[in-house]
């Protein structure tokens, strides 16, 4: 059975992989007007103008260009950030809704490195639903994540390329707005470390949104003095004053899941709202599931970990994340494998989106650009098939606290009295009962709940029903309370009415003398008559 459900998968993503592409909605077409040739440096700004066509949205604008990234600005395909305006004079910028709300300034990737196109907007939904499920940057186009898709540019009528239009990394992909004066977001760069800074001129840090200033520069070097000199008790102790421990959670469990090596060493986000707490946020994510930097290459080795604890603090943040705060990682970890970090919601998520773009597209930007790096979507299935056994294995043994289980009561309208099965911990799966966590009794009996945890370990513990114990006693004894003392009340009351109203009565041979004795009265008062 197992072999059939396997090979069913297979052909059901093989089907999904190529079929849809054919019938696929014909693509966004972003026309410009304009030259972007020889453009090495970031400074170098062009301005153009761009025409938007879609089955939805038609518009005209002039915008300034300019590259955008790292090291991707050595591609031969440029990233661009565009900022949209109204007319020539390039004074009034242009606010348009493409999907985000009203804005002037987006990103347009070229996803060199990933010729499925998917991986940096991908792997951010799935993060943005792990955000979205903590409460987290509610108020954000993307639970505080990039999202984007797919559009073919033309650059002087010319087909450019197969790009992503993207959100760009700004700050209303924070909804950060202008007033808010403590409000920062702040990129890591390579080589991360997390000792204090001296100025805004450090090569690892750069403020993204939000002001250079002795003020931004103290309340970001007060975070940096936490991370690198507490101790792992301080840290503990006093996280919340500091960093959103969810927030961080998430960051490092999708750094694992995803393989995010290209995130823990640069490419980390801190923001704040109010200057004093603060939520990292994952970006730039076209590394993800295991390829390298450069997207030519496999990672050696899927199950090796990208932070090994370690005492010595090369990696302070997430070295005291780990030893402080083992089973909130684990269960966390866990809980999201029921759901949202699947093989098969991965998978699906990929699908889905390589299926937006058509075949007719992929094979221009296959003609227009030669050997493009990248791996597809069956590389990404192999990588999990790997990666999640053992990093459950990981997670699993992070846990400092046991294994075990309760069973709770509730006594239902019809009588019958439903037990429910609670887990000390999210690795912990039911082997029997179909793995439902609930027995429902119609009559007094015991059942055994099967339970192993993500290392094997099998455990039971029995639910048992008895009317005594499951009667829910607390009203019975409360009613049979009110039931005596009612009957007390009424034969006091009862008792008190009789007494109140009966005559007394003389015993019969006292009644018999009174009697003669009134006789003999009568007799008397006739004879003196």
């Amino acid at each position: 059975m197992k072999v059939l459900k396997h090979i069913t998968f297979f052909l059901t993503i093989l089907f999904l992989s190529y079929f849809p592409k054919v019938y696929a909605e014909e693509l966004p077409k972003v026309y410009i007007s304009g030259d972007l040739s020889e453009m090495t440096s970031k400074k170098d700004v062009r301005q153009v103008e761009l025409d938007y066509q879609s089955n939805t949205l038609s518009f005209h604008a002039f915008a300034e260009m300019k590259i955008q990234g790292h090291s991707s600005t050595a591609y031969i395909k440029k990233n661009y950030k565009i900022e949209l305006y109204q007319d020539s004079t390039y004074e009034n910028k242009k606010k348009i809704d493409v999907g985000y709300g009203n804005q002037s300034n987006y990103v347009l990737k070229a996803n060199w490195i990933d010729k499925t196109h998917a991986r940096n907007i991908v792997t951010a939904r799935i993060m943005a639903n792990i955000q979205k499920q903590s409460g987290l940057f509610k108020d954000t186009p993307n639970y505080g994540l990039i999202d984007g898709f797919p559009v073919e540019i033309y650059l002087n009528d010319e087909f450019l390329g197969l790009y992503t239009w993207n959100i760009p990394k700004s700050d209303w992909m924070f909804n950060i707005k202008e007033e808010n004066k403590d409000a920062l977001v702040i990129s890591g760069d390579d080589n991360l470390t997390y000792s204090t800074i001296e100025s805004w001129d450090s090569p690892v840090w750069k403020v993204e949104v939000g002001e250079e200033s002795d003020k931004s520069l103290k309340q970001f070097n007060r975070l940096l003095d936490f991370i690198v000199n507490s101790s792992n008790e301080e840290f503990k102790n006093n996280i919340d004053n500091y960093l959103n421990l969810d927030a961080l959670i998430n960051y490092y469990v999708m750094c694992e899941f995803a393989f995010l090596n290209d995130n823990v060493g640069k490419n980390i986000l801190l923001v704040t709202y109010d200057g004093k707490l603060w939520y990292p946020s994952l970006y730039d994510l076209d590394t993800s599931f295991g390829v390298d930097f450069l997207g030519q290459n496999l990672l050696p080795d899927y199950k090796s970990l990208i932070i090994s604890y370690s005492e010595n603090n090369n990696m302070p943040l997430f070295d005291k994340l780990i030893a402080s705060f083992p089973n909130q990682i684990a269960d966390r970890y866990f809980a999201l494998r029921k759901k949202i970090l699947t093989k098969e919601n991965v998978l699906g998520e990929f699908t889905s989106f390589e299926n937006g773009i058509p075949l007719s597209t992929f094979a221009l930007e296959n003609e227009r650009w030669e050997n493009i790096p990248g791996f597809d979507i069956t590389q990404i299935d192999a990588f999990l098939t790997e990666r999640i056994p053992a990093l459950d294995k990981y997670m699993a043994s992070l846990y400092t606290k046991k294994a075990s289980a309760s069973i709770t009561y509730k006594k239902n309208k019809d009588g019958s009295v439903t037990a429910t099965f609670v887990p000390s911990r999210e690795d912990i799966t039911i082997t029997n009962n179909q793995g439902l966590s609930t027995y429902t009794f119609n009559e007094v009996g015991t059942f055994t709940f099967e339970y192993q945890d993500a290392l094997g370990n099998k455990k039971t513990i029995e639910a048992e029903v008895d009317f005594w114990k499951h009667i829910a006693l607390v009203p019975f004894i409360i009613g049979v309370t009110l039931i005596v003392v009612a009957a007390i009340a009424i034969f006091i009351l009862l008792n008190s009415n009789m007494k109140k109203h009966s005559k007394k009565v003389a015993p019969p041979e006292k009644l018999v003398l009174e009697r003669r004795k009134n006789i003999g009265s009568k007799k008397k008062r006739k004879k003196n008559k």
